[in-house]
């Protein structure tokens, strides 16, 4: 095709416009109702399949937190039991050596035992 053929034909179609028949117009309709459906379709679809994979990954991100958390609580836990545990057991400690000082009688600075009358008088 000649560049005057092309403006020949360009003329026509300003001059005369483009006439088509019903069937074309049909076709064009129906294109756009397709289309816009599809496009609806897959904005629905590929806007719930990000929504879920940003809830996967929320979840993922919740998930090593609390890992993170219960880590940090068990070993505070641990902690305080083992200091509790020690101090039961200084406790205990203490306890024995008071039960074992308290069993054994006392003896004052003179040789007799605290708490009796002077040796030679017994009550």
């Amino acid at each position: 095709m000649t560049p005057s053929d092309v403006k020949a034909a360009l003329n026509e179609v300003l001059n005369n416009g483009v006439s088509l028949n019903t069937t074309a117009y049909l076709a064009i309709v129906l294109g756009w109702i397709v289309a816009g459906a599809l496009g609806a379709y897959l904005g629905t679809f590929f806007g719930k399949r990000g929504e879920t994979a940003a809830i996967k990954r929320d979840l993922e991100t919740i998930k090593d937190s609390l890992r993170q958390t219960t880590t940090v609580t068990e070993e505070i836990k641990a902690d305080i039991s083992g200091s509790l545990w020690l101090r039961q057991k200084q406790f205990d400690l203490k306890l024995e050596c008071y039960a074992q000082i308290g069993a054994e009688p006392r003896r004052g600075s003179h040789g007799h035992q605290r708490g009796a009358g002077p040796p030679g008088l017994e009550a």
